[in-house]
């Protein structure tokens, strides 16, 4: 997680995708999927490079 914190948050992009981020953070909260895995998905968007 400490590579995902390296930085600042993109609050724009979480505005722009806040229905998307909602249903990654009920995946997580209902462990349907692990932290790992929606940090990659992130990580990997072209959206974040902004």
């Amino acid at each position: 997680m400490a590579a995902a914190l390296t930085r600042p948050i993109n609050w724009d992009v979480i505005a722009c995708n806040y229905d998307q981020v909602i249903k990654y953070a009920i995946a997580i909260r209902t462990r349907t999927t692990s932290t790992e895995a929606i940090l990659a998905r992130f990580r990997a968007s072209p959206m974040l490079a902004r």
